[in-house]
């Protein structure tokens, strides 16, 4: 699926999110991935660009990291808290690879991966390298005090329709 324009993509986003703004955490990630793998054709990595989520449906493709990303809109879209989720660089069998990580109120970890279409992903099972998201950057489970920059300009993309995803990064 590739949607026509940037003004129909934000449309399809709040949407999803407002069907799914009242669900356990765990419910909403299991939505969204099985959604995204529906609507967005992985590509393999062309190059170490990221795409926002508006870009990514209305391009109707991605890679791991554009997934990630999309999956990280839609679980903040529908009501997880930047703490409940982070973006992951990990190393997997098939060497660098993005994912989304979620931490639910009192319950284990878990990931959602583009490379596991069947479902959700213990986190034990992937090797992190660090996890970030607009709060910084998290090595070891501990926040650094750094920020990703790469992500600079997908949030200020997103917050030119959903002012949530304002950061200020210069303090």
């Amino acid at each position: 699926m590739s949607v026509a324009n940037e003004h129909g993509a934000v449309g399809v986003l709040n949407d999803w999110a407002d069907n799914h703004r009242h669900q356990p955490l765990r419910e909403v990630a299991e939505a969204a991935l099985a959604w995204a793998l529906l609507v967005v054709e992985y590509l393999a990595e062309q190059a170490n660009t990221w795409q926002d989520p508006l870009t990514t449906l209305q391009l109707g493709t991605g890679d791991c990291e554009d997934f990630a990303l999309l999956w990280f809109l839609l679980l903040r879209l529908s009501g997880a808290r930047h703490d409940q989720v982070r973006l992951a660089h990990v190393v997997s069998s098939n060497g660098a690879h993005m994912v989304l990580v979620v931490y639910p109120p009192g319950g284990a970890p878990f990931v959602l991966d583009n490379l596991h279409p069947e479902g959700l992903q213990p986190r034990g099972a992937y090797v992190p390298v660090y996890e970030f998201n607009e709060g910084g950057i998290y090595v070891d489970g501990r926040l650094t005090g750094n920020h990703e920059k790469r992500l600079d300009p997908v949030l200020a993309r997103l917050a030119e329709h959903w002012p949530e995803f304002t950061v200020d990064i210069t303090g």
